[in-house]
């Protein structure tokens, strides 16, 4: 027999039987439970020890799901009761979420960037009636005197201070759900199941509701897009409280029978100690992580013997010929030494996701033989709603959208760019407490999005750049700071980039916020010993010469050269605002 399961008229306890009632009538957990009644034995987690990683499987996965749930209600838990989970990315993490919805409750994701007063107004403004948090952050929210008549309970993930402690632990809670006379709720696939707090980068969160019917809906699209079995081993790198990760890297792999593991960090150096140790096949990333990769692949090749660059360039031509006329991957067999070298052999997928990726760094993947495929969504959509796939990867494109999903191009201007709006089961119930912003961005039952783009001929979806980013010249015409910004990651002199406005009199005018390469900088001026000056004439160069490509009036005016990182959210994208307010203060905006 499989690992028990509450009863239900959607999921039977037998792992030999088959789910009698189609999936996308299932709840999100009820999705993973059916799941692990298939896949008992095989790991579902792969827990990081001393000695290397344990598999936690499907069964244990279950058990403890069960466990908990059982547990809440037996404290006296009620359901749409809103629960925040605060502790970084882990197994526990996953447990907690699942058992807060097969409990009947809300859960409320919380970014682990998040200081206490922000995380506090959260709390406050989302209605949270408790929280879960890991043992470091367990006396600092204790002390920030959260607990009130609407802050009931804070409970600490794990098991730390014994039997005897009097703080509630998850440990706890499934110790007395072992009781299997306690039933858990019967659900409405279309009640709220999750409240997100986006990490925005221009303004404040607002709380997208999303229910169990949005989830299902968009996990059951991506499907057919990125096939994923119970041999897949999944590396999940950005945070969980995304809701890029929380959907398809972490409920659509379990749901798949895959198994995860969690990333030391987002370094390319860890990312890939971590494929190696593990054999991961697939993963899901940011612009930059990919980037940053073919980067360093580029360097380990550069460090080689003529013979070697001239064999991964001639292979890449080929590679790519073979694919665009023959539609063939013959970089699978050309570059398997190559793969095996750099520890990405196991890989077959890499998923790019949260912003805008360069259609070389695709390319070069896709050559290499692994798979890179671009998708577009946001958290209104939960979250995919276009993605590329393997047969019809449009390097340049976010990909068709999903079955199911309708896009229409609203206010189009004389090329066919307008505002993207979409329409499908996995948009979202609406804002929290906030009509008037729900209003603003539904019409006709269509979500739209704030990003601007087209379709071309062929039905792929072409993100040109977010609708307030938008630079307007004196002249009234439109620049789409995505575009440049792309042109000038291409060079390997720009770490990484930010186009902003500066208010003239009429209109604005580009500026660019660069951070310089190092490496690849001295790597060329090999022995020369370069001034904070000269590298910033240098960096001014290499905007201007790229900049030769654009028509003139889309070409930067002024070149700001930073030494630190540009301010971002924790899934890596640019916080403008805060770089623009900070520019601002120091007289460069």
């Amino acid at each position: 027999m499989g690992p028990p399961f509450f009863w239900s008229k959607s999921v039977v306890s037998d792992r030999r039987a088959r789910i009698i009632v189609p999936v996308a009538e299932l709840l999100i957990h009820q999705l993973v439970l059916a799941s692990a009644a298939r896949n008992g034995d095989r790991p579902a987690y792969w827990q990081r020890t001393p000695d290397g990683f344990a598999p936690l499987t499907y069964a244990e996965l279950a058990v403890k799901i069960i466990a908990l749930a059982r547990g809440l209600i037996k404290s006296g838990f009620k359901p749409q009761t809103k629960v925040g989970i605060y502790a970084p990315d882990s197994p526990d993490w996953g447990i907690t979420y699942m058992a807060i919805l097969a409990a009947g409750g809300v859960v409320v994701p919380l970014d682990q960037q998040s200081k206490y007063l922000e995380l506090r107004s959260i709390i406050n403004r989302a209605g949270i009636g408790m929280l879960f948090c890991d043992p470091s952050h367990y006396q600092d929210i204790l002390e920030l005197e959260l607990i009130s008549s609407q802050f009931p309970d804070v409970i600490c993930i794990g098991n730390t201070d014994g039997e005897d402690s009097p703080m509630l632990t998850t440990a706890k809670l499934e110790a007395v759900g072992g009781d299997e006379s306690i039933i858990l709720p019967e659900i409405n696939p279309e009640s709220l199941a999750v409240l997100i707090y986006t990490s925005g980068t221009s303004s404040e969160a607002k709380g997208v509701m999303l229910s169990h019917a949005n989830i299902i809906a968009d996990l059951e699209a991506v499907r057919p897009r990125l096939p994923m079995t119970e041999e897949d081993r999944f590396l999940s790198v950005l945070p969980l409280h995304h809701t890029l990760e929380a959907t398809c890297g972490f409920i659509y792999p379990l749901s798949c029978g895959a198994s995860i593991a969690y990333g030391q960090s987002l370094k390319s150096v860890d990312v890939l100690a971590d494929i190696r140790a593990l054999k991961i096949t697939v993963m899901i990333g940011v612009p930059l992580l990919f980037e940053k990769m073919c980067a360093g692949i580029h360097r380990q090749v550069s460090k080689k013997a003529l013979s070697t660059k001239l064999y991964v360039d001639l292979g890449q031509r080929i590679a790519g010929l073979s694919k665009w006329i023959l539609d063939l991957s013959v970089g699978k067999v050309l570059f398997r030494a190559l793969r095996e070298r750099v520890g990405l052999d196991s890989l077959r997928l890499f998923v790019s996701g949260g912003a805008a990726i360069n259609p070389e760094v695709s390319r070069f993947f896709d050559n290499l033989g692994i798979v890179l495929l671009q998708g577009y969504g946001l958290s209104e959509t939960a979250p995919v709603l276009a993605v590329n796939s393997e047969r019809d990867n449009n390097y340049h494109s976010v990909g068709k959208p999903l079955e199911g999903v309708e896009v229409k191009i609203l206010d189009k201007n004389e090329a066919g760019i307008g505002e993207i709006a979409a329409r499908g089961k996995m948009v979202m119930l609406g804002y929290y407490g906030n009509e008037d912003a729900t209003r603003s961005v539904m019409q006709d039952g269509f979500f739209r999005t704030g990003d601007l783009g087209y379709v071309d001929s062929a039905g792929h979806l072409h993100i040109t750049g977010r609708k307030k980013n938008v630079i307007i010249t004196p002249a009234g015409k439109n620049i789409y700071p995505e575009e440049i910004e792309a042109l000038l990651e291409s060079s390997p002199f720009v770490s990484e980039c930010a186009v902003l406005p500066r208010k003239r009199k009429t209109g604005e005018e580009p500026v660019a916020v660069v951070v310089p390469d190092f490496d690849a900088i001295n790597a060329v001026y090999e022995g020369e010993k370069l001034s904070d000056e000269d590298i910033r004439t240098v960096m001014k160069a290499e905007v201007n010469s790229i900049c030769e490509q654009l028509a003139e009036f889309k070409r930067i005016k002024d070149v700001i050269v930073m030494t630190e990182e540009l301010p971002k959210t924790s899934t890596r994208k640019v916080k403008r605002h805060i770089l623009i307010e900070n520019l601002k203060t120091l007289g460069q905006l």
